[in-house]
Order: C-alpha cells, then sequence, then structure tokens
C-alpha cells in the first residue's frame, strides 16, 4: 500500500514519516517502526498494530476508534484529542505521554502503563482497567529501565557517594536498588498510574476492583500478593475529576481538590486526602453522595461544625458531602477530626471557618472515637 509516498507494510521502516491527515484502511503494520512519525489527524480503520512501534509519534487528533492496539508502544507520544473509545489497549505503554482531552471511552485498558503521562480533561469513561498482562521478558526489561532511568542511583548520586569522606558500601546501594527493581517487577501486568498528572479527568463507570480473577486474593491480604490485577493507582494523586458510579473497589487512592465520587463502589477503598484543610471543606471539598463507603478507610477527613446567632449547629457536610453514602465499617484515620469551633458568633451558614481564623476557638476530636450515629449525624448520610 502506497500512502503520501511512503510504503506501508508489514515491518516498514516509516520513522519520522508524514502521514498526516489520511485515512489509513486495512493496512498491515505489524512491527513497523513509526517512531517519531506525524499521523496527526489521521484515521485508522482495521489495521494490523501488532508490535508496532509508535513511540514519539505525534497522533494529535488521530482516531483510534476501535482498533486493536494490545501492546503497542506509545512512549512519549502526543496523543492529545485522540480517539481510542471501545480500542483494545491491553498492554500498551502509554508512559510520558500527553493525553490532553484524549478519548478512552469503553476502551480495554488492563495491563497499560500510563506513568508519568499528562491526563488533562481525559475521558476514561466506562474503562475497563482490571485484569493482569503477561509480557514478553524483553518488554518486562523495558519497562524496568523506565522505573530505574527515574528511581536508580543517578550521576549525581554516584558523585556524591566518591566524594564523601564517610564511605557507604557502593554494593549496598546497588544492591538495595536491585530488590527495589525486583519488588517494581512485580507491578509490571498491571495498569500502573506511576506520576501521573491527572486533572480534571474524567472515568465515570470505569471499573478498577471488584475482582472476579483467577488466582483472586483479597486486597486486604498481603500488598505482594494483591498486585496481580489490582490497578496501581495511589501513587499519584487525583484533583477536579469524576468518578461517577466508578468501580474502585479494594482499591487504594490519593484525592486532592473537587473529586465526585456519587454513587461510587468503595468497599473496602483506603481514600486518603492529601491537603486536609483544602480537599475537605469548601469549595475544593471531595463529594461522595451515595457512595458505597461500607469496610473503606478514610484519611485526613476534616469535618467542622460551628452555630449561629440563634444557636443553630451547622456542618460543613450539610451540602450533601455525604448525602446518602453507606458507611457502615467504615474507619478513619487518627488525623481524620471533627472541628468544633466554640467562639463562631461570626460564623453562618454562607460562611465556614477556616484552619486560617484566629478569631475563633476550636476544639478537635478524632471521628474514629465517635459512635457510628454521631459519625451519620455528622456526615449527613
Amino acid at each position: 500500500m502506497e500512502l503520501n509516498g511512503y510504503t506501508i507494510d508489514h515491518q516498514s521502516d516509516l520513522a519520522g514519516a508524514n502521514l498526516s491527515g489520511l485515512e489509513i484502511i486495512d493496512a498491515d503494520l505489524s512491527h513497523s517502526n513509526l517512531a517519531g512519525a506525524n499521523l496527526a489527524g489521521s484515521r485508522a480503520i482495521n489495521v494490523n498494530w501488532e508490535g508496532t512501534n509508535l513511540e514519539r509519534a505525534n497522533l494529535v487528533k488521530t482516531d483510534f476508534t476501535g482498533e486493536d492496539l494490545e501492546g503497542v508502544d506509545f512512549q512519549n507520544a502526543d496523543l492529545s484529542e485522540a480517539d481510542f473509545s471501545e480500542a483494545n489497549l491491553k498492554g500498551a505503554n502509554l508512559a510520558f505521554t500527553n493525553l490532553t482531552g484524549t478519548n478512552f471511552k469503553r476502551a480495554l485498558m488492563s495491563g497499560v502503563c500510563l506513568d508519568h503521562s499528562n491526563m488533562s480533561r481525559t475521558d476514561f469513561s466506562g474503562v475497563d482497567f482490571h485484569g493482569h498482562v503477561e509480557f514478553s521478558e524483553d518488554e518486562i526489561q523495558k519497562r524496568l529501565r523506565i522505573i530505574e532511568h527515574l528511581n536508580g542511583p543517578g550521576r549525581q548520586e554516584k558523585e556524591a557517594w566518591r566524594s564523601c569522606s564517610r564511605k557507604v558500601d557502593w554494593n549496598w546501594i546497588q544492591e538495595s536498588h536491585s530488590i527495589r527493581l525486583n519488588y517494581a517487577a512485580k507491578d509490571i501486568g498491571r495498569t500502573t498510574f506511576a506520576g501521573a498528572y491527572v486533572n480534571a479527568a474524567i472515568f465515570d463507570g470505569a471499573n478498577f476492583g471488584s475482582c472476579k480473577c483467577e488466582n483472586y486474593v483479597h486486597p486486604s491480604k498481603d500488598y505482594l500478593d494483591k498486585a496481580k490485577c489490582y490497578p496501581l493507582i495511589k501513587s499519584c494523586e487525583f484533583s477536579h475529576s469524576s468518578f461517577r458510579s466508578t468501580n474502585l473497589q479494594g482499591m487504594d487512592i490519593n484525592i486532592r481538590y473537587s473529586n465526585d465520587f456519587t454513587a461510587a463502589n468503595l468497599q473496602n477503598t483506603k481514600v486518603l486526602f492529601k491537603t486536609i484543610a483544602l480537599s475537605s471543606t469548601g469549595s475544593r471539598k471531595n463529594i461522595f453522595p451515595r457512595a458505597d463507603l461500607r469496610d473503606a478507610y478514610v484519611g485526613a477527613l476534616l469535618v467542622q461544625t460551628w452555630t449561629d446567632y440563634d444557636g443553630n449547629c451547622f456542618f460543613s457536610t450539610d451540602d450533601g458531602q455525604f448525602k446518602g453514602a453507606k458507611i457502615n465499617g467504615l474507619e478513619f484515620s487518627n488525623d481524620s477530626i471533627l472541628r468544633s469551633y466554640s467562639e463562631n458568633e461570626w460564623f453562618d451558614q454562607s460562611c465556614h471557618p477556616t484552619p486560617q481564623d484566629k478569631s475563633s476557638a476550636h476544639e478537635n476530636f478524632k471521628i474514629k472515637e465517635l459512635t457510628l450515629s454521631k459519625r451519620k449525624e455528622l456526615m449527613n448520610c
């Protein structure tokens, strides 16, 4: 097949080729090299992508709807505003990619490496992230090199060691690093978000947890055992993102500002608020109406209570933050607190007290020490 002066065929070397704005139909690009190629605005239909290298490619607004892209390497590519809806991306490498405005609706994404990618306004609605993919030894080593490049002993560290008057056994440092890589290898095969930037992304209806896989190990068991098929998302932080009706059962998740967990399945989930003063109260708070939080664990939640001039008592959760949520068996960390303001004549329902307010004394209570009925009252659920 000839397109734009290039021969499109099995094992083609198309590195740096300009294939922008084209329709690529029924082509065989298996094991081809398109590193650094420009496919911006192109449309792929029934293309064989097996073993294709798309590292550093320009794939802005490229249409991959319904394509089989299992195991394809997109590392460092620009995928902004591309369309991967209903595509098969199992085991694909999307590390260091630009996913701004990218559409992954209803795609299959188990075993995908999303490490250090930019997920701004990315749509993952209905995506299935759960599951484990077996990789070849070559692919495992390639992904370990990503981890080693970011976390291994670097040049400055080596120079500091050589000039240090108190010598540390360099062999011990290298051995410790090797052990860490061996642990990291256990994460390869599951979907990973390590170091990813996630802001205003949509995960509505996506599946992360609720495992029915073979050799299933309950999330409460050892981390290394449960790692087989559960996506690793705790090593990044989420802000302004939507998780409506998302299945996060059994996951660990770190959240910052304004995430929406309406009707999400958070059973047995560990939810950590990363900024207690801003992520739990006020306009930046995270919301959980009708969420299933049974047997979950919540860290660093702040709930505030105060009274107005007439003696009416208000909670910062009165706006429906947890309305209708199921909280039986919900556990709280020691830093999850109910903050009660005692000199609060300055505050009314529309003016929440803040930790920065010096005019009002307050008293803190550990939420974990409150009765279930009191928890339901303060969470208004």
